[in-house]
């Protein structure tokens, strides 16, 4: 056995025991690296697909022409006018205006509320006119305050806690109660079996009054199919039904005379 060389045998075996050792810690590195690779190609694959003009040549003048697109179409969102709500039937009533001079000086806030809340800017201002014609420091017997005539506690849930007398806080509180309404006036729902604001817009006017609950179906036997309000033999809201006219007497009598705003 002279042809063996014992020292080498010895180093080879040397050489194993140390490999037997670290293998795992090798196989555990080489596990990471390729990990790391796969999340790398992954990534630059993700990168690539939702911005591909990266690689391409004026890469940067593509995407800054891109940027100044997204700008655009963002600006015309802006600007762009939201479509008019329609009043359908606002032009059927039977009553008369309350009110037989103009009022003018809180157009630029009725301006404001309207484009803010997308209304109709005369329709608020008929509102107003049915509820204190034009007079800040109004106040009801039962409490309601100032130029849209709304109770405290729902100028409150409108997010308007004070200054009530308060021009253009009073406007802005009731135009956003008459656009909460839109979704509310049909007993908390946009409508209902005998209530649908797209139908007449006497079912929202009659909420902002009576509150959603008059456009409840009527219990009387007398009344099938009408709302609470439209039942006649329903003394409760005798108001009510004298104040959806007024409104809209005022809405077209404002358009007649051209002093709407």
């Amino acid at each position: 056995m002279k042809f063996l060389n014992i020292p080498k045998l010895k180093k080879i075996r040397q050489v194993l025991r140390h490999f037997e050792k670290n293998h795992k810690a090798l196989r555990r590195l080489l596990i990471i690296l390729i990990t790391l690779w796969f999340f790398v190609v992954v990534g630059f694959l993700i990168w690539y697909m939702t911005d591909p003009y990266v690689l391409l040549p004026n890469s940067s003048e593509v995407y800054v022409n891109r940027v100044k697109n997204i700008e655009i179409i963002e600006e015309e969102k802006k600007t762009k006018p939201k479509p008019k709500k329609t009043l359908p039937n606002i032009e059927k009533f039977s009553g008369k205006p309350n009110f037989t001079k103009n009022v003018d000086k809180f157009d630029k806030f009725l301006k404001r509320a309207a484009e803010k809340y997308n209304l109709d800017c005369t329709y608020v201002k008929a509102y107003m006119m049915a509820e204190s014609q034009g007079n800040p420091k109004a106040k009801s017997w039962v409490g309601a305050v100032g130029l849209m005539q709304l109770m405290p506690a729902t100028a409150k849930a409108m997010g308007f806690s004070t200054k009530l007398t308060d021009p253009l806080t009073s406007i802005m509180a009731g135009a956003k109660y008459i656009s909460h309404l839109e979704t509310t006036c049909c007993h908390e729902k946009p409508r209902n079996a005998v209530c649908d604001p797209k139908e007449d817009v006497k079912y929202h006017i009659a909420a902002y009054n009576g509150g959603s609950r008059c456009n409840k179906p009527a219990t009387f036997k007398a009344c099938v199919g009408q709302t609470n309000w439209e039942c006649e033999i329903n003394d409760g809201y005798d108001e009510t039904r004298h104040y959806v006219d007024k409104v809209k007497a005022n809405y077209n009598y404002l358009k007649k005379n051209n002093w709407g705003c």
